[in-house]
């Protein structure tokens, strides 16, 4: 969670806006399937993930449904890999979930838009 904050606090020193493909979320869901949910109850109380929550309810934040062809492990040894698409669905539903418990909005675009360009013009129309 330091690191996500340390990578927007830098990005923030560079432009008054950055797109980041990941979050404080992403630490919080992840602790709470390797170390279980008290983990990430202890994670969610930290002045880290405050920040970083105060910053997500200013920005747009989008959970993308999976596009199973499209996932695959990243190299970054950081998060588990799911091997069934059942086990990429779950990890969504957290990724969906996580954000309502936070009280942050968020947008989804559909597994089924798949170019490119229609999925930038979903972002954007959310801008």
């Amino acid at each position: 969670m330091k690191a996500q904050l340390e990578a927007e606090n830098e990005a923030l020193r560079k432009s008054k806006r950055f797109i980041s493909d990941r979050s404080g979320l992403d630490c919080l869901i992840y602790a709470a399937k390797s170390v279980r949910r008290k983990g990430a109850e202890q994670l969610s109380e930290t002045p880290e993930l405050a920040n970083l929550k105060a910053r997500m309810q200013e920005g747009r934040i989008i959970v993308c449904e999976p596009v199973v062809d499209w996932l695959k492990d990243d190299g970054t040894g950081f998060r588990p890999i799911p091997e069934l698409k059942a086990q990429w669905l779950a990890v969504h539903k957290e990724f969906s979930e996580l954000p309502n418990g936070l009280g942050l909005r968020y947008e989804v675009p559909p597994a089924r838009v798949t170019s490119l360009e229609e999925r930038v013009t979903f972002v954007l129309s959310r801008w």
